[in-house]
Parts: C-alpha cells; sequence; structure tokens
C-alpha cells in the first residue's frame, strides 16, 4: 500500500470515530453503514462545513474495506476538515509526524523515561484547564433555549467521560475546570439534532454561543399527542407523509419495567390517530432520518 492509500485508511478511522462521537451507539465500521447511517454522516457534513457528499461517493470511497485509489482532493480535504484538520495535507502531515515504533524503540525509551521524570519532579505543579460558557440558542428562531435541558457530554480519547446538563429554565451552563485535555464537547438534547465544538477552537477563559439545529419531525409528533385534534384524518395524512413506509418505531418504558415495545409506521399512526387507543403525552427520544423521512423513531409516554 502506497503512503497516499495508507493515509487515507487512517482518514477514514478517524471520520469513523469522528462519526462514534456523535451517535455512540454505533459500534460497526463504516463498511456497516446502512442508508440511514449515511444521512447522519451526512447531515453531519451539513451542519459541520455546508457541504456533503453522495451516496454514491460513500459507498465507492468509505464503504470498501481495501481502497484501490485516493478520492479526490476537494473531498479529502472535506474530510480532513471534518475530522478537525485544516485541510488533506495537515491530516498526511500531521500522520507522518507520527513516529515509527520500529525505528524508533530506542529513541521512544530515552523519551518516555524523560517523561517519567517530569512527571515525578512535576507532579504537585495544578494542571491547566479551562472555564467555558455555553449558552444555546434554537438557530431558526434565534431564541435561547430554555424549555429542554441541553446534555453537554465531553469527549477524549474516543470516549464520553463527562456529561453535564443545563438547569431547569437555564439556557446558558459554565463548565469550570475543564481539563485541556477533552478533544470535543458534544450537545445533544430532546427535539434538536446533535452538534459538536472542538476544545481547541477555546480559550482558556471563553463564552460561546451554540446555534442548534430543531428536529422538526419529533416536534410535529410531540405536538400531535399533546393537544386536541378535531380533524382525524388530516392528522394520519400528516403523520402518513412524515413516515418511510418501512420505519421501525420503538416504544421505550421509562421505569424499565416493561421493556420495550416494537411497532411498524401503521401501527403507530393507528394509535396516534384513533381516538379511544391514542398516544398521550410523547416524549421523543431519538430520530434517524432516510430521504427526508423518519426510518426510525424512539420515544417514551410522559407519566402524568
Amino acid at each position: 500500500m502506497n503512503e497516499g492509500l495508507r493515509a487515507f485508511a487512517q482518514l477514514k478511522t478517524a471520520v469513523l470515530d469522528r462519526y462514534r462521537q456523535a451517535y455512540p451507539h454505533f459500534q460497526g465500521t463504516l463498511a456497516d453503514f446502512r442508508q440511514a447511517d449515511i444521512l447522519n454522516f451526512q447531515n453531519m457534513l451539513e451542519q459541520q462545513l455546508h457541504d456533503r457528499v453522495s451516496e454514491k461517493w460513500f459507498y465507492t470511497h468509505l464503504k470498501v474495506v481495501h481502497n484501490e485509489k485516493l478520492p479526490r482532493i476537494d473531498t479529502l480535504d472535506l474530510l480532513a476538515r471534518f475530522v478537525g484538520y485544516a485541510s488533506w495535507e495537515a491530516f498526511r502531515f500531521a500522520q507522518e509526524k507520527r513516529p515509527n515504533s520500529a525505528r524508533n524503540t530506542w529513541v521512544l525509551g530515552l523519551g518516555l523515561i524523560g517523561l517519567l521524570l517530569i512527571l515525578a519532579a512535576f507532579s504537585w505543579w495544578p494542571r491547566s484547564q479551562n472555564v467555558v460558557t455555553l449558552c444555546f440558542y434554537d438557530a431558526l428562531r434565534q431564541q435561547a433555549i430554555t424549555e429542554v435541558p441541553i446534555n453537554v457530554n465531553l469527549w477524549m480519547d474516543g470516549k464520553m467521560i463527562q456529561q453535564q446538563q443545563t438547569e431547569t429554565g437555564q439556557s446558558c451552563i459554565v463548565l469550570d475546570r475543564v481539563d485541556q485535555d477533552i478533544s470535543q464537547l458534544v450537545f445533544t438534547a430532546p427535539y434538536y439534532f446533535p452538534d459538536t465544538l472542538a476544545m481547541a477552537s477555546l480559550g482558556r477563559t471563553d463564552k460561546r454561543d451554540v446555534y442548534l439545529q430543531a428536529d422538526d419531525y419529533a416536534l410535529m409528533i410531540h405536538y400531535f399527542s399533546n393537544s386536541k385534534v378535531s380533524d382525524w384524518k388530516k392528522r394520519r395524512e400528516q403523520l402518513e407523509q412524515i413516515f418511510a413506509d418501512d420505519a421501525v418505531i420503538y416504544q421505550v418504558d421509562p421505569a424499565g419495567r416493561y421493556g420495550m415495545d416494537i411497532l411498524n409506521k401503521t401501527e403507530f399512526i393507528n394509535r396516534m390517530t384513533i381516538p379511544i387507543n391514542t398516544l398521550q403525552g410523547v416524549e421523543v427520544l431519538q430520530t434517524t432520518y432516510l430521504d427526508g423521512k423518519v426510518i426510525e423513531l424512539r420515544f417514551t409516554i410522559k407519566e402524568l
């Protein structure tokens, strides 16, 4: 394998790690991506970089296990920016700087000894930490988000190590004593799409406004189940438009007493549109989209 293809394989690994930060439940490889996963990836590119790759391009270059040629430089630059580098060349340079363990065992040994001596001598020295203030806004309405809690997930070395949450009725949160080894902050909230912020973009003491994109279909489903509707036929037509025909809907018991109920599109719509058997108090937990329609939905019923 030439150096370019080897670097591209490393870039694909970095892309997968970045995807798992937003969707930690996914434990497969790029070759295991379904259409729903590809759509999630495309949405992340659009939200983060205002650019995208086609589904065909994904199958041609990312879903294959062994690549025989490199993609175009503009898409390589796009993926490099997606994982936190300025360009494809910057990513390659960073990979090439990593020492080859076979050639540098002696140098690494000396470096390790030096590092241990430094840690022993300065273990008492206080670590440099950040104080970050984050305020969350609805990107469309340009208004502070106070109706739902915002989860702030702190990631280090590809793992979420801590989660904090905005207080009820508050749109801002102060994160004090944030370790500088934290790589990313991942934001999740009911009825909003996930978003991320690289710690490298923040100063020691920083305040940042974060604009989240609303999940309109999730909000519509929530509204349907919590409002009085006289035109059941119209509601059914609207739900038919929202869901893909092969959508899978999971009803999760919030207390964990009864497990999980799995519904198809028709069963869910029937429960939402038959007055004597309607679902009330639906709280949407997660939505997955394919071709602009909901392909997977997880919800629970709020206890009144």
